[in-house]
């Protein structure tokens, strides 16, 4: 069965985008929508937490993890659970889910693609990380910035 729209975010623990996540999803699927989250991790206490409030909300939560930052065996099993699920709708949150889902999304030809970009990320400022950050940028059909202020400094 194909899926509606499918959530990627790496998860340490509950913090801004964890909150959003948290009252974003449950409410989607209330309205009727097949929403589900992969969740990136690498074995923090924090991210089963988060899984588990996500579950007992009604959220479907399926869990990869990251053995370090760049994990080819980690992105071969999104590209795999993509291609086994086939989303609609791929929307991933912060930069190792833009990173992994968005690369992976394009090559198992998710039909639709967004970003959320939840926060000022120093890091973005490196210009070298600022190129690999637009490339992957470049992937996804829609970007959504968390607010006008963060809009405008992407947007620069």
């Amino acid at each position: 069965m194909r899926q509606a729209c499918l959530h990627l975010a790496k998860i340490a623990g509950i913090s801004g985008a964890e909150t959003h996540l948290l009252s974003l999803l449950p409410r989607l699927r209330d309205r009727g929508w097949d929403v589900r989250l992969l969740q990136l991790h690498e074995n923090e206490r924090g991210a089963f937490e988060f899984a588990d409030a996500l579950r007992s909300s009604g959220v479907p939560v399926d869990m990869i993890r990251l053995r370090a930052d760049v994990d080819p065996v980690a992105f071969g099993r999104v590209v795999a659970y993509f291609a086994r699920t086939r989303p609609l709708m791929l929307h991933t949150h912060l930069v190792h889910a833009d990173v992994y889902g968005q690369v992976a999304g394009a090559l198992a030809r998710v039909p639709f693609r967004v970003s959320t970009k939840h926060g000022f990320n120093e890091f973005r400022e490196n210009p070298g990380f600022a190129i690999a950050d637009r490339a992957v940028s470049g992937l996804a059909h829609t970007h959504i910035a968390i607010s006008r202020g963060l809009a405008r400094y992407l947007a620069d």
